[in-house]
């Protein structure tokens, strides 16, 4: 059984959310892995993606994957959906399960209870400076009416901010969430600058809950930081019930 990840609270029973463990043990040596990164064959993620399916329940033309590209272009999936370049998906359609492939970047997970309607951003250093969760929270407005006081969010395990090493060239974009610790080197925490984010756009503190671990060295999940070209790829999914 794939072992999976799971908010503690946030969301209600009308989300199937997680984002999938490295599994190392079910998967050795490299564990399960969505993304072919520089290991996997594409047979392999071709095979852990029916693994996926089938752990969930659901078909596998039902998973709306992406070409991610560290970008803050969202787009809205729908049923069917081909693979574009983005890094941000939303819908309101039943049963479609958005997924994200993560390891270190962090995965925004929104609901929108009173319009039924999810969004999935990744945001590594680069999205989070291009501000990709506020391109995909506006577009949810415009689109479908979304509220910000009304929405709830889960950020997913990530780099942690007492782990996550950059230099002056990142570190320039993010004075509120960098913590110098030498001359070139400084800490960067991305949920605590995705935070501050959230809570300009409107959303409320405790409508969001963010994942206290570190992929970095929690060795549960992959870390590309950790473990460079042999590190896989999690699956962060994001799905609406139809009740």
């Amino acid at each position: 059984m794939l072992k999976i990840y799971t908010p503690t609270h946030i969301f209600d029973d009308e989300i199937i959310t997680g984002i999938t463990l490295k599994n190392d043990d079910l998967f050795p040596p490299f564990g399960f892995s969505i993304s072919q990164a520089d290991i996997f064959t594409e047979q392999e993620v071709v095979q852990n993606r029916k693994i996926l399916a089938n752990e969930l329940g659901f078909s596998l033309e039902k998973f709306i994957y992406q070409k991610q590209i560290h970008s803050n272009i969202v787009n809205i999936a729908k049923s069917n959906f081909p693979i574009y370049e983005s890094d941000g998906l939303i819908t309101n359609e039943k049963e479609l399960i958005l997924v994200l492939s993560l390891a270190d970047c962090c995965g925004i997970m929104v609901y929108d209870n009173q319009n039924q309607v999810i969004g999935a951003f990744h945001s590594g250093w680069k999205g989070t400076k291009l501000k990709i969760a506020e391109s995909g929270i506006e577009k949810m407005v415009l689109q479908f009416g979304s509220k910000p006081g009304n929405l709830k969010i889960w950020l997913t395990p990530s780099a942690g901010g007492d782990e996550y090493e950059v230099g002056k060239d990142v570190a320039q974009f993010f004075p509120n969430s960098t913590q110098q610790i030498s001359d070139e080197k400084w800490f960067f925490d991305n949920k605590k600058e995705i935070l501050f984010q959230m809570l300009e756009l409107g959303i409320q503190k405790e409508n969001i809950e963010i994942s206290p671990v570190s992929t970095i060295s929690d060795k549960r999940f992959h870390s590309y930081r950790r473990d460079k070209n042999k590190s896989g790829r999690m699956a962060a999914f994001i799905c609406l019930k139809n009740s």
